[in-house]
């Protein structure tokens, strides 16, 4: 049995959404689920193809349909004031081509299917909400939030939430009880597989051999919190000169960041690298994982870094779910630098192990999915 899906996305740049979607049409693409073959097909907005993600779906085979072929000013500019027709338009016309079975819409997007929805109503819709509910389709959102109570009652919509307190805050917000918890997959022998001398991996990188590194990966983004990220790290490097910070991510607030740093003075022992697809090589040249997070969908990043052996230190704002490591520490956001800097040094952690790396693992949440797409 073949189904073909639909994975609908505003681009495939670096961040944790798009990295999903990425996994999810690869897998799909090299492996069948029993005896069903899921063929993928990515569907965004705009065209971004400098990014890792792009990269790897595009060697993997999977097709990429893009509704603006160029990204640039007059596309944002188009799409704010004639997306809302113009995008239901190529939206329709793909689903004609296309005729797929099913639709995976993620982030932001779910309004543009509105004036649709009349000719979907034998294709399956899924929606992953991949952060706070607020952010995407909470009344802070009208146009998301209007869309999902539509599509919910007229085209039967499946919310995915990426962990128990989300789903239960989702059919809160809509008064149903379906919501699904289905946690992002990592193919965990992409990390278990990788063994590289930490010292020679510096070396290459041009980084200290005998630096102690700080490392973050993550979209420069306001929820990110990269700003405090530095502090805390300004704060240390003034009790340990071997201190080094490497920051892997892509995103918007990159300059400030950048800027932030020369301002702190900590340029000779900041190193920034964007658009990687070696994040395991990567976290093997850290020596601990900080991830000061003002808000998480679940937060990948923090499990692949435990998976690397990492000490880690979260916000207490990122969901317990991603502990699979007793070699974790979650702090608040209000606690002082020197409470950040104390977890740094600290050698003690015994943190509460929430999951298993099995809860994550890529071909179990893989198997899940399918089923949500059959049911």
């Amino acid at each position: 049995m073949t189904i073909k899906v639909i994975q609908f996305i505003g681009g495939l740049s670096d961040g944790g959404a798009e990295t999903v979607v990425k996994d999810y049409v690869c897998f799909y693409k090299q492996n069948n689920i029993g005896d069903i073959t899921v063929e993928p097909i990515v569907v965004t907005l705009m065209n971004e193809k400098t990014t890792a993600n792009y990269r790897r779906v595009k060697d993997a085979g999977v097709r990429v349909i893009t509704i603006y072929q160029k990204y640039n000013i007059v596309s944002k500019i188009h799409r704010e004031f004639f997306g809302f027709f113009y995008v239901p338009y190529k939206l329709k016309k793909i689903i004609e081509e296309e005729k797929p079975n099913v639709i995976h819409i993620h982030l932001g997007l779910l309004h543009y299917f509105l004036p649709i929805a009349k000719y979907m109503k034998n294709i399956k819709l899924i929606y992953t909400c991949h952060s706070v509910p607020n952010r995407y389709i909470g009344k802070d959102r009208p146009d998301e939030n209007a869309a999902v109570k539509f599509l919910l009652k007229h085209n039967g919509l499946q919310i995915i939430a990426l962990q128990s307190e989300m789903k239960k805050e989702i059919d809160d917000m809509f008064g149903t009880n379906n919501t699904k918890v289905l946690y992002n997959g990592i193919d965990v022998e992409k990390f278990s597989k990788v063994h590289v001398d930490k010292y020679e991996e510096r070396k290459k990188m041009l980084i200290p051999v005998d630096a102690f590194v700080i490392g973050h990966v993550g979209r420069f983004s306001k929820e990110k919190n990269h700003s405090f990220l530095l502090d805390v790290f300004s704060k240390y490097q003034q009790t340990n000169d071997k201190a080094f910070l490497l920051l892997v991510g892509w995103g918007n607030l990159e300059e400030q960041i950048k800027e932030k740093i020369k301002i702190l003075h900590i340029e000779k022992c900041c190193m920034i690298l964007s658009h990687r697809t070696d994040i395991p090589q990567l976290l093997s040249v850290m020596d601990i994982f900080l991830f000061p997070s003002l808000l998480e969908g679940l937060g990948n990043a923090f499990i692949e870094a435990q998976l690397m052996g990492l000490k880690c230190i979260k916000s207490n704002n990122v969901p317990e779910d991603v502990i699979i490591s007793n070699n974790t520490a979650s702090l608040s956001l209000e606690d002082s630098m020197d409470d950040w800097c104390k977890a740094i040094d600290f050698k003690g952690f015994n943190n509460h192990v929430f999951n298993t790396i099995d809860d994550f693992r890529l071909k179990t949440i893989m198997s899940k999915l399918t089923q949500i797409y059959l049911e």
